[in-house]
């Protein structure tokens, strides 16, 4: 049993860390000003890059380059990084790494940022992965950090208050006729400091002053207007969610071991029964979507036969069909790493699961001889499985693999259950 967990997990974070991210048209600028278009490839980073994987073309050798070989690296429409030399405080918003101090402790530093929004005024992230900062410049200004700090106020009891200094940095230089009511409510992220940055600079563009009145739900609406350079903004809003009818066949294993007598232990045939469920799946919004957790609740029937010798004491030996019949309704909850293919309509795909099963067998009983009465089974138990399978569209198919798992309750009895399905998938939004 360990062999068959082991080589599937195996498997499965290998094929991971070799998993494709796509290249994409791009260019860098180099430090003497120069632009060389180049293939970068796209990690979509959670953590600000220090470094970029790049080629000359599709047939070329990928190289790195860093923040000593160029001063900004461009997927147009994907993103934008730039290097910078400012002064930063990466403060952590992890409670348990709080300190007393309200400001900021301001180190200069050399990195890249990533440009949200551009124009006038310019709108840039650096992230650690953990935590997002934002930072902003007007024309050619120096780059600022938008001030934004959580700290704890007292020794004793401590409380946890804000230092929310971005909020009159916004209202005192980044303002196109804010109410101070939009100031209050706004929040130390991507979506909402976008915003306010798109309408400051669609004032310049549209030759309008700041201080005049104007409509908020008519920002960025036609194509000659400054927008974000991430276009993922409104992806990263929310995440997506699937769902998918689910049919398929499971090849279902079964056995009764008997420690005490080996005679009186039962082997099942194989048998192939339907599986009909629906699958939720929620895939999370980063790493080019390469990631998502879901629920696979699912019904099926097993019925199978075995033949059973019984010899008494001087007698004759006799045999009898003993019928297995289970009920299972299962339970899946798994993560998914999804493995592109040539375009991202085609590409594969690799579970880890964990289920809860609840199922309902028969009595397995011998109608001439004591010795066959297996009447104490599991109502429900716990299970491990690994998948494999390709997606194209909304068609999709699956091969699962689920660990053996005992149904007796029976100290000196085993009731071994395995299983193999072959599932078939159609999305359905």
């Amino acid at each position: 049993m360990k062999s068959h967990f082991i080589v599937p997990f195996f498997l499965f974070f290998t094929c991971t860390l070799f998993s494709q991210n796509f290249f994409e048209k791009g260019y860098y600028v180099d430090k003497a000003g120069n632009k060389i278009d180049c293939l970068i490839k796209n990690f979509d980073w959670d953590a600000t890059p220090n470094q970029f994987q790049i080629k000359e073309n599709e047939n070329s050798k990928n190289k790195y380059i860093g923040i000593e070989d160029c001063n900004e690296v461009n997927v147009p429409g994907k993103f934008k990084y730039v290097f910078a030399t400012f002064e930063a405080d990466e403060a952590s918003f992890n409670l348990n790494e709080l300190n007393y101090e309200r400001e900021l402790s301001l180190k200069k530093t050399s990195k890249f940022l990533k440009l949200i929004v551009e124009g006038k005024a310019n709108l840039y992230e650096l992230s650690n992965g953990n935590n997002k900062y934002y930072f902003y410049s007007i024309d050619s200004s120096e780059i600022k950090q938008l001030v934004y700090k959580q700290y704890f106020t007292t020794k004793t009891f401590p409380n946890i208050s804000h230092n929310y200094r971005y909020k009159n940095q916004i209202k005192n230089d980044i303002n196109c006729n804010l109410k101070d009511s939009n100031i209050d409510d706004l929040m130390y992220e991507r979506a909402d400091l976008s915003k306010v940055f798109i309408t400051y600079n669609n004032c310049f563009k549209n030759n309008t002053n700041p201080n005049a009145s104007i409509n908020n739900n008519n920002v960025a609406k036609s194509d000659d207007e400054i927008v974000s350079v991430d276009n993922n903004d409104n992806k990263r809003k929310k995440i997506k969610v699937n769902y998918s009818a689910t049919l398929g066949i499971n090849k279902s294993n079964i056995d009764i071991k008997n420690s005490l007598n080996q005679n009186n232990s039962l082997e099942f045939d194989s048998k192939i029964s339907p599986r009909l469920g629906l699958e939720i799946e929620f895939i999370a919004n980063y790493n080019n979507n390469k990631w998502s957790i879901f629920i696979d609740p699912n019904y099926s029937k097993v019925n199978s036969t075995s033949t059973y010798n019984y010899t008494p004491f001087g007698g004759t030996t006799q045999s009898e069909i003993i019928d297995f019949k289970g009920s299972f309704f299962e339970i899946p909850v798994g993560i998914r790493h999804y493995m592109f293919l040539n375009n991202k309509d085609s590409k594969l795909f690799l579970n880890a699961i964990l289920a809860t099963t609840l199922v309902s067998v028969s009595d397995v009983k011998s109608t001439i001889s004591d010795d066959i009465d297996y009447t104490k089974f599991k109502t429900r138990y716990f299970g491990f499985g690994f998948g494999f399978g390709f997606a194209y569209k909304k068609l999709s198919s699956e091969l699962r693999y689920d660990t053996t798992n005992d149904l007796d309750e029976y100290i000196n009895y085993k009731t071994n259950y395995g299983k193999l399905a072959l599932i078939f998938k159609y999305k359905l939004n």
